[in-house]
Order: structure tokens, then C-alpha cells, then sequence
């Protein structure tokens, strides 16, 4: 409640965000300027021949993001651990980039060398636009967090991959209603104990019309389908709350 007295405008990712605070603050305005950040890049012809200059990717397979968060608690680095081995055979027919999070290869320095030997592209740039890896890539792979939101928002098709069952981490997301939790119960999910056989017809599924229509409909009802500059949309916005304030 505090927050009514504080902002006149809110600047949101997109629909559900500008309903949440429509429904707190009915008088306030909003502006869904979606994420910034993915605007502006590269083509994707480019950004490719300098992703395979830089990871020596191989041109034959196509291209497989795969972004763990980093866990804290007992559970640590569970997320890569249970999975690097398991899904290592999809390497055979993609080239798969890591990004770990920063902070798990700051605590974990060796799982670096534990990935690349399994013959993971590691991604590790600070600066990077992940934006450009997100644009060349055919879907993603993730587990909680962002990386499920970015990639609907760039209508990109997502897997999810499970913590044990009755894990500690997953379980206090779900007592906190984590939106990424809600979210994951419409997206296709593996829990660990899934079969190497299994995991090979994974990608058919992730890359069928049928799944990607679906996270169309999830980008439709959390952030709008509509496509524009958004980095000028918003500039002009400000600039004309400043010209309202002025005066």
C-alpha cells in the first residue's frame, strides 16, 4: 500500500504485470515497455558465425541454451549435478551452451572443466547480451527464474528440469506462490529419475507446433504479442511524463 503514495507511473514487462498493479492502484498509469534488454541485437546471421568463431560450435547441429540458476542451501548446484549427465546425450545431436550462474562458479570453480569434458560449450562472458544466444538458439533449458519468463517472451520453446521430489527449494517456492512455479505446470518438465531413451525423443516434442503454440499463448497472457521499438516507445514515454511534470 505504501508504494500508492510514492509512484504516479509504473513502467511493467508486460499484460499480467500491469494487471497485478491496475487491480492494487486503479488510478495509476502504466506502461508495458516488455524487456529491454533482448532489443537491439545483432542479426542473427551475425550473431551466429560469432558464436561458432568463439565456442568452435559445430554447423552441422543446431543449438541448445541451457541457463541453471544457482540454488542455495542444501541443494546446491543439484540443478547442473543431476543433470549434466543425463542430458550430455543430447550433445550428440546439438551443440549445447551453459551458462552457470556466476555465483555457482565462483563457490564451484571445477564445474567448468567437469562440463566442458563432457563436451558443454560454457559460457562464462560477464558482458554478454544473453539475448544473442537466446536468438540463434532452437529452445531452451532451464529450471527456475527468469530464464522460463525471457524465454516465453521470445517465444522460444523451454524445458524445464526438475529438483527431486520433495525438495526443499521447489517446495518453499511453491508455499510462496512463485509465478515460475505456476508457470512450469503448463511447460514440458523432466524429473530426474527419466530414462536416456526417454530424453533422446525430448527435442520432437519441445519443437512441435503443438508446444509452440502454447508458448504463445503464455507470452499472449504475461506480456501482450505485440511486436514494436520498445527502447524508443519507452524513451518517448518518460520524456513526455518529464513534459507533464514540468509543467
Amino acid at each position: 500500500p505504501e508504494y500508492k503514495k510514492v509512484f504516479d507511473s509504473f513502467l511493467t514487462l508486460g499484460k499480467y504485470e500491469t494487471k497485478i498493479i491496475k487491480k492494487k492502484f486503479k488510478k495509476k498509469e502504466c506502461f508495458e515497455m516488455g524487456y529491454l534488454r533482448y532489443e537491439n541485437l545483432k542479426s542473427k546471421k551475425k550473431i551466429y558465425l560469432k558464436m561458432c568463431r568463439e565456442f568452435g560450435l559445430d554447423k552441422q547441429k543446431r543449438i541448445i541454451y541451457w541457463t541453471p540458476t544457482h540454488i542455495d542451501g542444501n541443494e546446491e548446484f543439484d540443478n547442473v549435478n543431476l543433470w549434466m549427465n543425463k542430458i550430455n546425450i543430447l550433445n550428440e545431436y546439438y551443440n549445447i551452451i551453459i551458462r552457470p550462474h556466476p555465483k555457482s562458479l565462483m563457490i564451484m570453480p571445477g564445474i567448468e572443466n567437469k562440463l566442458k569434458k563432457l563436451n558443454y560449450f560454457v559460457d562464462k562472458d560477464p558482458d554478454r547480451k544473453i539475448g544473442e544466444i537466446f536468438k540463434i538458439s532452437d529452445f531452451i533449458i532451464s529450471d527456475f527464474g527468469g530464464t522460463i519468463f525471457s524465454a516465453i517472451y521470445l517465444n522460444k520453446p523451454i524445458l524445464v528440469l526438475n529438483l527431486k521430489a520433495n525438495s526443499e527449494f521447489t517446495n518453499n517456492l511453491k508455499e510462496n506462490l512463485s509465478l515460475d512455479q505456476i508457470i512450469r505446470k503448463q511447460l514440458i518438465s523432466l524429473p530426474p529419475v527419466i530414462s536416456e531413451t526417454q530424453i533422446k525423443k525430448i527435442p520432437k516434442k519441445i519443437m512441435s507446433q503443438q508446444y509452440k503454440k502454447i508458448i504463445t499463448r503464455l507470452k499472449e497472457k504475461y506480456f501482450g504479442l505485440q511486436v514494436g521499438n520498445n527502447i524508443n516507445l519507452t524513451k518517448d514515454y518518460l520524456l513526455e511524463v518529464l513534459k507533464k511534470n514540468r509543467s
